[in-house]
């Protein structure tokens, strides 16, 4: 299946571990504990096996605020 377009995949930038505040239900998060989950992570895989198999290109796209650009760096590296 080759010929036109790519695939994209969106992966989202969330704190894997976040501090809950049992009584007031506040969350607070970490820069040092943001990064891409299991499940996106899963999917960006899906996405490159799909990419070689079909041959397209695969596109990965994040918002967020600057510290996402990790989210592209950690893509980058599958």
């Amino acid at each position: 299946m080759s010929g036109h377009g790519f695939i994209a995949v969106a992966l989202k930038w969330v704190d894997l571990r976040p501090d809950v505040d049992p009584l007031a239900g506040t969350v607070r998060h970490d820069g040092r504990t943001m990064g891409l989950s299991l499940a996106d992570a899963a999917a960006l895989e899906w996405a490159l096996r799909l990419g070689e198999a079909w041959q397209l290109p695969v596109t990965v796209i994040t918002a967020g605020p600057p510290g996402a650009q990790a989210v592209l760096r950690d893509a980058a590296a599958f």
